[in-house]
């Protein structure tokens, strides 16, 4: 890795950007499984088109990158995915994480991930972007969406 001496003044700077494209990177790669996992399981199955092989073997992917989340805020020290600090890390997995429930994967043996979540909804920025006009709660289901709106 890359250290301060061949990078001088800039050392932290540069190895902080080096954490965050690898991270992002590894949930960019991880967003598909849980796309298709949605598709088979709530749009294909409910047309008669069930398909229970593409169901499993994406939720198996879905599952295993969503399980990455949750040991990365583990070795970060959390309580975000570099740390002690949000940055556009965060923003740009949380959609796919938060997604969890309405591609139907079971996150609760991942509790690193369900504090992540929680602490990311109840900031004021978030909850200012995902009351846009036309907001699906139920992609987040509960406790962000209620009964009626699932």
């Amino acid at each position: 890795m890359l250290g301060q001496s061949s990078l001088g003044v800039f050392g932290e700077t540069w190895k902080n950007c080096w954490s965050e494209s690898q991270v992002a990177a590894r949930c960019g790669k991880c967003k598909k499984p849980n796309d298709e996992r949605m598709y088979f399981n709530r749009i294909a199955a409910t047309k008669g088109e069930k398909d229970d092989f593409a169901i499993a073997r994406f939720g198996k992917e879905a599952e295993r990158c969503l399980k990455m989340l949750d040991d990365q805020l583990q070795q970060s020290g959390g309580p975000y995915l570099l740390g002690k600090n949000v940055s556009i890390v965060d923003v740009s997995c949380f959609p796919y994480a938060a997604s969890a429930y309405w591609a139907c994967i079971d996150i609760s043996d991942m509790p690193q991930l369900q504090a992540w979540q929680k602490l990311l909804h109840e900031r004021p920025s978030f909850k200012t972007g995902l009351s846009i006009r036309f907001a699906r709660p139920a992609f987040f289901g509960p406790p962000w969406a209620s009964e009626e709106e699932i």
